[in-house]
């Protein structure tokens, strides 16, 4: 997920990651990142994916950024 500010767009992007799950590499930028946390049902399924997923890249975000998943993974 890169430069996504749509919310819309990340929902849609989050379901088709959710079919590949087991196979996949979750990777998200800290402008998609702020997208996701921008609403709490949103950031509740970024979440709740990220657990499931085998890895997840959290690449060019903020420090405040890379606690706060760190603190809710």
């Amino acid at each position: 997920m890169r430069d996504m500010t749509n919310i819309h767009d990340v929902k849609v992007r989050l379901n088709d990651f959710e079919k590949v799950i087991e196979k996949s590499l979750l990777i998200i930028d800290g402008t998609s990142l702020t997208t996701v946390l921008s609403e709490t049902n949103l950031e509740h399924r970024f979440f709740e994916l990220s657990q499931k997923a085998p890895s997840v890249c959290i690449c060019r975000c903020s420090p405040t950024q890379k606690a706060i998943v760190a603190k809710k993974i």
